[in-house]
């Protein structure tokens, strides 16, 4: 009986310690903004203030499908954004929540093998910012593509 409980105890728990969290960019879009003076630039910004349900995902491993995006024409720099590049509003900070930078996983090439606007699933860990305004105010690091998504599902420009 006891060896039972022991061995249902580890299978529930190990499901939570293995398992990633679908997040999606409505769930990320849950952020208020406040003007900050920030001394490191002498200036004014604003400042994003996450909700708790965002705060939770701090650090974890998450799964999440968007449009791939290279903003540099090296790949230096690429990113996941909720809706393609064409439609994409990055201004002074209003719209930034749907636009991630993703730090590929040492080894991983796949993600810089993709084409402009490809719809796919990555995951990783999800980093947020609300310090420095020069960055986005999401990352994810070791990034891995999961899949080249070709149904949209429901979720293409879900707000």
């Amino acid at each position: 009986m006891k060896r039972n409980l022991l061995l249902i105890t580890f299978l529930i728990f190990s499901c939570f310690c293995f398992s990633q969290k679908s997040v999606t960019w409505k769930s990320l879009a849950r952020v208020k903004w406040r003007t900050s003076y920030v001394s490191t630039f002498d200036g004014y910004y604003d400042i994003p203030r996450f909700s708790e349900s965002i705060k939770d995902l701090d650090g974890k491993s998450i799964r999440i499908k968007g449009y791939f995006i290279p903003v540099d024409t090296n790949k230096q720099f690429i990113a996941l954004a909720s809706r393609p590049s064409r439609t994409v509003f990055i201004s002074n900070g209003k719209g930034s929540e749907s636009v991630l930078e993703i730090i590929p996983k040492e080894g991983e090439t796949r993600i810089l093998a993709l084409k402009p606007d490809k719809y796919v699933e990555i995951k990783g860990i999800l980093l947020i910012n609300n310090e420095d305004p020069t960055r986005l105010m999401y990352t994810i690091k070791k990034a891995e593509l999961l899949s080249e998504v070709t149904s949209l599902g429901g979720e293409k420009g879900t707000w």
